[in-house]
């Protein structure tokens, strides 16, 4: 149930030659210089209330950061990533996951972060790798406009890709 920040896993990946691609719009240069004070200032209180609350050490992810945007393999785009780049992102080569609202997925109440990999988009449904508590989210489907509306709920959705170069 806490959250798993991706840069130590992304690190090695790239190492061993992926490439990422990340969208995302926290301001990671103000979490680097001011440590959690510079990510508080980036997200809304609510999301930001949920990620504090919902990791072991937030001070903890903070040195691992610097390492995934020095590496030559990443590349970052902060801003808020649509619909359209999720389409166009996952019509490239290789993989992709975004952060969605779980709790607007589960057609419940309230907000969580949930990463979720992306196994196929259809004009009518999404079919994704939930990797839930319940142990019940492989090729998981849902409608489209489900699933996109709990991707655009966040404020702070992100979406990756990960390729071979």
């Amino acid at each position: 149930g806490y959250v798993v920040w991706e840069f130590p896993i992304w690190k090695w990946l790239m190492g061993r030659g992926l490439q990422i691609t990340d969208y995302d719009v926290i301001d990671y240069d103000a979490w680097i210089a001011d440590g959690v004070p510079g990510l508080q200032r980036t997200l809304p209180a609510n999301e930001f209330e949920w990620y504090q609350k919902n990791t072991y050490d937030l001070n903890e992810v903070t040195p691992h950061i610097r390492a995934v945007f020095d590496h030559p393999n990443f590349t970052y785009h902060k801003r808020k990533p649509t619909w359209d780049d999720v389409i166009a992102e996952y019509n490239n080569p290789g993989l992709c996951d975004i952060v969605l609202n779980s709790k607007a997925l589960n057609r419940e109440e309230g907000f969580a972060a949930h990463r979720v990999v992306l196994i196929e988009i259809t004009d009518v449904e999404v079919v994704f790798h939930d990797p839930n508590a319940k142990g019940d989210g492989d090729y998981r489907h849902e409608p489209l406009a489900h699933f996109r509306a709990a991707f655009e709920n966040m404020d702070s959705p992100a979406l990756a890709r990960y390729s071979l170069k």
